[in-house]
């Protein structure tokens, strides 16, 4: 996942994004900025995939909602 920022706060705002995927079966690493890499744990892989899918849209509309922008991707390049 790609999150942006250009405000003035935007270390904050990227905090705020990443913090708001609240679930104990996803943790979050920062590949380097702006990629950060979610990884989730569940004995399902459709349930897996809802809620990479999920967590990955909360942390985008948060960036989006502050003025930055945010993409996912499944692989990386």
């Amino acid at each position: 996942m790609d999150l942006k920022s250009y405000a003035p706060n935007g270390v904050d705002v990227i905090k705020k994004a990443l913090s708001s995927i609240d679930s104990d079966e996803i943790s979050v690493q920062c590949v380097g900025a702006p990629r950060y890499r979610l990884m989730v744990k569940s004995s399902d892989y459709i349930t897996a995939e809802t809620l990479l899918k999920e967590a990955a849209d909360i942390a985008i509309k948060v960036v989006i909602e502050e003025g930055g922008e945010g993409t996912f991707q499944r692989e990386l390049e």
